[in-house]
């Protein structure tokens, strides 16, 4: 299900790029930058703040475009492009990659 229509793609990147720069080690973040190449951070990583996202905004994440394969979650095939912008827009609109 997706968020509620209250919540805007502009919250919900401002809190992505809070909670990566409060829990990673990175310089710079903006909608545009991308995990792998720009922020050095893996699968795990975008889970976590896929999941604080989650979290803050009681977005419905398990949708039935959600992909699980065995035990693992399936990832995004292109992270080094994927973006700060995307996922939330994903997370917002119920639609996440993952």
């Amino acid at each position: 299900m997706p968020a509620s229509s209250t919540i805007t793609k502009s919250e919900v990147v401002a809190y992505a790029i809070e909670v990566i720069q409060r829990d990673f080690e990175v310089g710079e973040v903006t909608e545009a930058s991308r995990f792998e190449e720009d922020l050095d951070l893996d699968s795990l990583d975008v889970v976590e703040v896929l999941f604080a996202l989650g979290e803050h905004f009681n977005l419905d994440l398990w949708t039935p475009t959600t992909q699980v394969q065995g035990d693992n979650l399936a990832m995004p095939p292109r992270l080094d492009t994927y973006t700060v912008g995307r996922l939330c827009e994903e997370a917002l609109t119920g639609t996440i990659g993952i």
